[in-house]
């Protein structure tokens, strides 16, 4: 049996998304943010403060050594540039290669799935029609999930409360008004002024 984390579940905060136990993510095509991160933590990906703590300590001596490393391997970087060279066009032609064959395997595809739908029956034809149309439908959905899901990442707040698009107004209107500042110093103004009629 598994344990969650209790700390995202104490008094004031705000409470993680419920997960239904009935939906199979799989099968629906989408996975919420949150069961991802309880799968991480099944399989253990996710470690614990001590353990992060006693990590960057390995780190920072295992820097010490690898700079007395850096420095024998700046000797031996112009011939392993010149072979990495050699290496990445060849590695560009294969992947040319490999784009065209797969570019012609759609092709193929999907002229064989043309010519088995011209094989079919008005009817089967029709289902088959009504049956994508669902497919197409339930990808709509997920995309606009995944979609949702990015905005509410955007719409994550700094220190200071504010979202990114409220940064992003605020540092408009200041590059805006240091541009006005800077031609009202050149005698001139970006404001209309009003006539007097009389």
């Amino acid at each position: 049996m598994f344990n969650l984390p209790v700390k995202r579940y104490e008094l004031g905060a705000k409470l993680p998304p419920h997960l239904s136990p009935w939906v199979d993510d799989e099968e629906e095509g989408y996975k919420p943010e949150y069961a991802e991160e309880i799968e991480r933590l099944k399989n253990g990906e996710m470690l614990d403060d001590d353990e992060e703590s006693a990590e960057k300590s390995t780190k920072d001596t295992a820097s010490l050594t690898t700079s007395t490393k850096e420095v024998e391997k700046a000797n031996n970087d112009n011939d392993e540039e010149m072979q990495e060279d050699n290496k990445e066009e060849e590695e560009d032609e294969e992947s040319e290669d490999e784009s065209k064959i797969a570019e012609k395997k759609k092709k193929e595809e999907k002229d064989a799935h043309d010519r088995a739908k011209i094989m079919m029956s008005k009817k089967a034809t029709r289902l088959y029609g009504r049956m994508q149309h669902g497919l197409e439908k339930k990808q709509a959905e997920i995309d606009k999930l995944y979609k949702r899901r990015e905005d509410v990442k955007g719409k994550v707040k700094d220190a200071d409360g504010k979202t990114v698009l409220k940064q992003k107004v605020e540092r408009l209107k200041k590059e805006r008004k240091a541009v006005h500042d800077e031609y009202g110093k050149s005698s001139g103004s970006m404001k209309k002024k009003k006539r007097r009629t009389k």
